[in-house]
């Protein structure tokens, strides 16, 4: 089955080196790397600093008399509520204390600005205020740097879906699926050979552009396992569907759609407050989220969670587009 399988990967590297995937996905990786080097700035403020409070004075003294605060009831919910949300500095209110509570990546300018508003809150009447930091330090990344995951995810989301489809409807039109039900091949290697050279493809343009855009900061073995799985579930899927549609024309507003679908968790990461669950199913979730806490605090086991849910669409989308291949191309 191996000598199988590589002999199909050769068969369809070439078709996508004939396709200039290859040279598409390098000079996707320069422009890229020019983009976030050179063009974006390194500080953009995208919105002001936040403040989240919990009162903890028996007659809700803060909560009743200053409205321009956001509130949290509960003190361990205002910590889960800064770690969803980068831009909010805490406050924990009590009879004559403050704790100010951070990420660990703010600025002095911002912790002075809190000071200033505890200082209003207490009519500077409070004996003094304690800073707490919430985990690990982490980095806070500049805003061409944060780019780095976005730009990333639409290589191996968009791009990648339509590579796989476009390898597959050249198949349709030159008639080589009706060639290659003849071989011993079979369903899983004609599978497994196209979402390898697709998932091959998007970790070659994943690390180019981050070895010229952040160096050796990360750890390259989780970055490249987030690359791959989630290319992979992507270069399935694109497969499962395109398989339905005679041609790239016809299918094209599928991936339109599914562009789109793929943008939707950009909003949450660049402003927690948007943020919302249903972005886990996304595919594109785990190479923005995923990369982002690799890169700011380089937590490996926060990094594979997010992991978690594609590896169980993965084994949802495995069987379903077995079935419906074998089905509908290779037994035809």
């Amino acid at each position: 089955m191996i000598k199988t399988l590589l002999n199909t990967l050769k068969i369809d590297f070439k078709v996508a080196f004939k396709n200039s995937f290859m040279l598409i996905i390098i000079i996707m990786a320069i422009i890229y790397i020019l983009l976030i080097n050179f063009v974006l700035p390194e500080k953009l403020e995208m919105s002001q600093t936040q403040v989240i409070a919990y009162d903890s004075t028996s007659q809700k003294i803060f909560e009743n008399n200053f409205k321009n605060l956001t509130y949290i009831n509960d003190k361990d919910k205002l910590k889960e509520s800064l770690l969803k949300n980068e831009s909010a500095i805490g406050i924990i209110l009590k009879e004559n204390t403050a704790e100010i509570v951070l990420r660990g990546y703010e600025s002095q300018t911002q912790i002075n600005n809190i000071k200033a508003i505890i200082s209003n809150l207490y009519s500077r009447n409070y004996k003094s205020y304690e800073i707490i930091t919430l985990g690990k330090e982490v980095n806070k990344l500049s805003f061409n740097k944060k780019m780095l995951p976005v730009l990333i995810a639409t290589d191996v989301i968009m791009m990648g879906f339509l590579f796989i489809a476009a390898m597959l409807f050249q198949e349709k039109q030159e008639g080589s699926i009706s060639a290659y039900r003849v071989t011993p091949a079979g369903t899983i290697n004609y599978i497994l050979s196209k979402v390898l050279i697709n998932s091959f493809l998007a970790i070659i343009f994943g690390i180019i552009v981050s070895i010229f855009t952040i160096g050796f900061q990360i750890n390259y073995i989780i970055y490249t396992i987030i690359i791959f799985v989630s290319a992979f579930l992507v270069s399935l899927f694109g497969l499962f569907l395109a398989q339905f549609y005679s041609s790239i024309s016809d299918f094209i507003y599928i991936a339109l759609i599914f562009n789109v679908i793929a943008a939707l968790p950009v909003m949450g990461y660049f402003n927690p407050s948007l943020y919302i669950n249903i972005f886990k199913y996304i595919p594109s979730y785990p190479v923005m989220f995923g990369i982002d806490t690799l890169m700011t605090s380089g937590d490996i086991s926060n990094s594979l969670k997010t992991l978690i849910v594609p590896i169980i669409e993965l084994l949802i989308i495995s069987p379903l587009t077995y079935i419906t291949i074998k089905r509908n191309l290779i037994r035809r």
